[in-house]
């Protein structure tokens, strides 16, 4: 950090300025991200863009109308976690059939064990629960983060022009 100007060197923006105006505020927010495995980022990325019909559905749908930041195929550690809701300090994982196998459900048991070492809550839901019980599902992760239906954002419209 350049103490004279109060402002932290480029973080690899290309050659806009945008990094002169970071305060010291901006960086201690930016400090709650987790470590995480960087040879899983290309992983995430395609995760990203090749969501299950599950995940598609509840989060344009749902997720994306709640009033914090939910973050698709985020990294944290050595896991890619289906839904990362930063404030609340909760993640959302939609499960095909592939977790029902005994080898999975340990796995599954022992990465929200990891994760819950780092004070983060893990939500599990079926693709079986999102495709037959959608409301109960939205209704759960709004009770478990202390939200009502009043809370959400509005549904955007897309207007056709002529």
């Amino acid at each position: 950090m350049d103490e004279a100007n109060n402002t932290f060197p480029c973080w690899g923006r290309g050659t806009t300025k945008w990094w002169m105006r970071r305060t010291k505020s901006v960086l201690i927010k930016r400090k709650m991200s987790y470590n995480y495995n960087k040879s899983l980022v290309k992983n995430s990325q395609d995760l990203r863009k090749n969501m299950t019909p599950e995940e598609k559905m509840i989060w344009y749908q749902f997720l994306k109308r709640l009033p914090y930041t939910v973050n698709r195929q985020k990294l944290i550690g050595n896991y890619i976690v289906d839904f990362y809701i930063a404030e609340k300090r909760t993640v959302i994982e939609i499960d095909g059939v592939q977790h029902k196998t005994t080898e999975n459900t340990e796995k599954d048991k022992e990465r929200d064990a990891e994760l819950n070492k780092l004070d983060i809550r893990v939500l599990r839901y079926t693709n079986k629960a999102v495709n037959t019980v959608f409301n109960r599902v939205c209704d759960d992760i709004l009770m478990k983060l202390g939200l009502t239906v009043k809370d959400l954002k509005p549904i955007k419209q897309k207007v056709k022009r002529v």
